[in-house]
């Protein structure tokens, strides 16, 4: 029979290198996996033993292998007896009185205490190096005596002292529950523990979220304030919000905002509460939205289209605020009343004092103007909430947006028949001219008309929207460019110059809104207007006449609306003189 794993081997009759020899088999241990696993054995019990020399069974043995491991430089025994074992190290004060610096407390059971000074320490300090409140290791206790050591030497403090400190407060605090401060002393403790916390790190409690809420509801500048000072560590506006937004959603003038329009007003001056009421609408997006019960963006079974918004300035400092954002489906001169007469009551009955209102040259203001007027536009009408005796209201038009206006009038028209100003004859201003001087100077390192562009002269319908490039055609360099060439062979193009340079000069004297802009700019007309400096006014009321005898004598001017804004905001000699700046 034959056995398991045979295989022929000797062949008689043939040649002997065919046939060898059967080895002899190898015994089962000295196989390759027992080598390995006898190897492996080997090591776990040279590990195991290696551990179990350093390992601490009992507090008796401590001392004993503490002599044979190298110890942090200075770190004595402090104190032993039969129940705990004191290690630390001792230093002198600047006045030579010996203190002790750190310190650990190893009791019988293998429990132990931390101290950095006189102060405790929680065993999280050390978790990276202990698991556990007993000490089984002395390895690990010399690393626990080398980082007490270290954080001991550090100039400032440690937030682990800090955090037990804060402990050791908490549990005095809880113990007096009854006092009549503890609301007072708990806000204090949690200011504390946020205190040395990084922003992600911070969580807080409900009281102070609570409190958060009602801080930003009741004045959201001031809550503002607090978080920007680092005073208070307070939770983030955009989490406040959505916290309130839970609370309510009110449309229009809320609560909210009256009080804190109510608790600005009592830290403005006189002259800081003479403000002007300014509205201007944006389109939005037509959906509809379900939020706290409640839908948004329908009114009148019409999704809206439009949010108006009513905010007021201040014409003797620099105090603005929003008041009310409106949605509306439908905007016209009616809804537009009832907004402005409802804004108008709650900011005056706040204290503010508003002597004149601001909107764009759209067709439903300029209906909405007219219909408070009770019929032809004016320049001001009776207050129709102050109970001052001869109280007036002036009704402007946004300056900037008329600048815009006039620009795109130019661009549309491409030529106007101007009349003379100030006894000075102009012609016919080209928009065409300003094309041919971009084209004379394109290419050239150096420019007389450096404002000008591709797209200031032929904007997008978007692009109108944007005054920079107002800016840009009427600037300072493209009128002396202007003048410059038409002085040289062009003369036509004196008579855009001249236009240009009035537009501009206009723009100017009603764009102020600093004192000191005029000195910047080394300019007279941007001074601002007072009982000594009245030439500016001057001026308006020369260009006002000016856009009247444009409209009648020429179909190539500006459109009856642009024309009409432009009037109403340069007829503002009344406005300067009620107010009584100097």
């Amino acid at each position: 029979m034959l056995k398991q794993k045979a295989f022929p081997s000797k062949f008689p009759g043939l040649s002997t290198y065919l046939s060898k020899a059967v080895p002899k088999e190898r015994k089962s241990e000295t196989g390759f996996q027992k080598r390995f696993e006898n190897t492996v054995s080997r090591h776990n019990e040279q590990t195991q033993t290696f551990f179990k020399a350093h390992n601490i069974e009992c507090f008796e043995e401590i001392l004993d292998k503490l002599a044979r491991e190298i110890l942090p430089q200075g770190v004595v025994t402090l104190f032993k007896n039969d129940e705990e074992l004191i290690l630390g190290k001792v230093v002198r004060d600047h006045e030579g009185t010996p203190e002790i610096q750190f310190s650990i407390v190893i009791q019988q059971d293998l429990s132990f205490q931390l101290f950095n000074g006189r102060s405790s320490l929680s065993l999280n300090a050390v978790k990276h190096i202990q698991v556990g409140n007993q000490i089984k290791n002395v390895n690990v206790l010399v690393n626990i005596l080398a980082f007490m050591k270290s954080m001991s030497e550090k100039d400032n403090y440690d937030h682990d002292q800090i955090h037990a400190l804060l402990n050791q407060l908490k549990n005095e605090i809880n113990k007096n529950n009854e006092d009549s401060c503890l609301q007072k002393q708990l806000f204090a403790l949690e200011q504390l523990q946020l205190a040395p916390k990084s922003t992600k790190q911070k969580r807080y409690s409900p009281g102070l979220t609570a409190l958060a809420v009602l801080w930003f509801k009741t004045s959201p500048c001031l809550y503002k304030q607090l978080r920007n000072e680092g005073i208070l560590s307070l939770p983030s506006i955009k989490h406040v919000q959505r916290l309130s937004r839970a609370l309510r959603v009110e449309s229009g003038v809320s609560d909210a905002t009256v009080k804190y329009l109510e608790q600005r007003a009592i830290n403005l001056s006189p002259r800081e509460k003479c403000v002007i009421l300014i509205m201007d609408e944006m389109n939005v997006a037509q959906k509809l939205e379900y939020f706290n019960g409640r839908y948004y963006g329908q009114q009148e079974g019409e999704f809206t289209k439009t949010l108006l918004g009513l905010m007021i300035k201040s014409l003797g400092g620099k105090y603005s605020d929003m008041v009310a954002l409106t949605e509306i489906s439908k905007l016209n001169a009616a809804k537009l009343k009832v907004e402005f007469m409802r804004v108008m009551q709650a900011v005056t009955n706040c204290g503010f004092d508003v002597v004149a209102t601001s909107v764009d040259g759209h067709i439903i203001n300029v209906k909405f103007y007219k219909d408070i007027c009770k019929g032809d536009l004016k320049l001001s009408i009776a207050h129709p909430v102050s109970e001052e005796v001869n109280a007036k209201l002036f009704l402007l038009f946004d300056s900037v947006h008329i600048f815009k206006n006039v620009l795109n009038n130019f661009i549309n028209a491409r030529e106007f028949h101007l009349p003379p100003f100030d006894a000075r004859e102009i012609g016919v201003a080209k928009f065409s001219h300003l094309e041919e001087l971009y084209q004379v100077e394109c290419g050239k390192p150096l420019k007389m008309a450096y404002k000008l562009s591709e797209t200031c002269l032929h904007p997008s319908s978007l692009e109108r929207t944007n005054v920079k490039f107002a800016d840009a055609i009427f600037h300072e360099s493209t009128v002396g460019a202007l003048r410059f060439y038409g002085m040289l062979d062009k003369p036509a193009w004196l008579s855009t110059a001249a236009f240009l340079e009035i537009i501009r000069r206009w723009f100017d004297i009603v764009n102020v809104k600093t004192m000191s802009k005029g000195y910047k700019k080394k300019s007279e007309f941007m001074m601002p207007v007072s009982k000594t400096t009245q030439h500016q006014l001057q001026y308006l009321k020369k260009f006002a006449d000016w856009l009247e005898v444009w409209g009648n004598m020429s179909e190539k001017s500006l459109t009856p609306q642009t024309k009409l804004a432009a009037r109403q905001v340069s007829a503002t000699t009344g406005l300067q003189s009620s107010l009584h700046f100097s």
